[in-house]
């Protein structure tokens, strides 16, 4: 028996989807019933339980019986120890623990969460797999009114590379791993890595056009681009779009004041395209301990 938590969340609902279409016996962890909109398209084999993180006996009641537990939360330390304990106390055999970035000295207070979280897990001695998915691709849907404006997007990646992955890819790794989690125990896996060139070439190919990619270069004093020890304002992305775009904006704010309206009411729906995936499969590579693409 295998269990989701967050299985209204994005990759959650994905996972429940993918064990359904497999008829593979499921519970799918979820805090408010009526949120499951898709109940009736689940195989007989998934159930539906109640459970608080903040509440861990509901969590022993939805974990008893359960085997393998695919763990996505919004990572609050606190919380997803609650599950973990929760699942060495009914005797859980492996946890795919879907993670990101994790250092217990960064700076970012989720990657110190992440960090507490993975040593708590290591430290109850189950065997557990990782998944650090660190950047989804759909967020880089924020970018289509900017795309759709200037035909080019802002990056102040450089030539850097970031661990990008479809969410949905997420998914299908996690339950492919939670059915099948011996070879896995132990292990971590990361997305492949991509830059920003990658993706204004993917951009190109899919809009057939050869936009711009503007790039917010690194400063070797440390300083923000465009600002000086004078304090000058920094420059930010909003600087580097067209001034076109800008003046639209203005237009649109004065457009709605007058109507008492909202001023992003007549903005065009976001491009089908920009929603189909950015990428077409994944493989799980034991030899790098990286998720690639195929």
């Amino acid at each position: 028996m295998i269990l989701v938590t967050g299985a209204t969340g994005t990759v959650g609902s994905e996972a429940v989807r993918l064990l359904s279409a497999r008829h593979q016996p499921a519970r799918a962890l979820v805090r408010d019933p009526d949120r499951v909109t898709n109940r009736t398209d689940l195989a007989d084999e998934i159930e539906i339980v109640t459970g608080d993180f903040d509440r861990p006996d509901t969590l022993d009641a939805a974990l008893h019986g359960v085997d393998t537990v695919v763990l996505v939360s919004p990572a609050v330390p606190a919380q997803e120890i609650a599950v973990i304990d929760s699942a060495v106390r009914q005797g859980v055999s492996h946890i795919v623990k879907i993670t990101s970035k994790a250092s217990a000295d960064s700076p970012v207070d989720r990657r110190r969460g992440q960090a507490r979280i993975e040593a708590h897990l290591a430290a109850t001695g189950v065997a557990h797999t990782l998944l650090r998915s660190n950047a989804y691709l759909q967020n880089l849907l924020a970018l289509a009114p900017m795309i759709r404006r200037t035909r080019g997007f802002v990056m102040s990646t450089g030539d850097g590379q970031v661990g990008m992955i479809d969410a949905r890819d997420v998914a299908a790794a996690a339950t492919a791993i939670a059915t099948a989690p011996g070879e896995h125990a132990g292990r971590t896996y990361w997305p492949h890595r991509l830059c920003s060139d990658h993706l204004h070439r993917h951009r190109q190919r899919t809009l057939r056009d050869t936009g711009t990619r503007d790039r917010v270069p690194p400063d070797p004093s440390g300083r923000t681009p465009g600002g000086d020890d004078q304090g000058e304002r920094p420059r930010t992305r909003r600087d580097l779009q067209r001034p076109s775009v800008r003046a639209d904006r203005r237009r649109r704010r004065s457009l709605a004041d007058r109507r008492g309206g909202d001023p992003h009411r007549h903005r065009p729906a976001q491009p089908a395209h920009l929603h189909r995936r950015a990428r077409r499969g994944l493989r799980l590579s034991r030899e790098s301990n990286e998720i690639h693409e195929s």
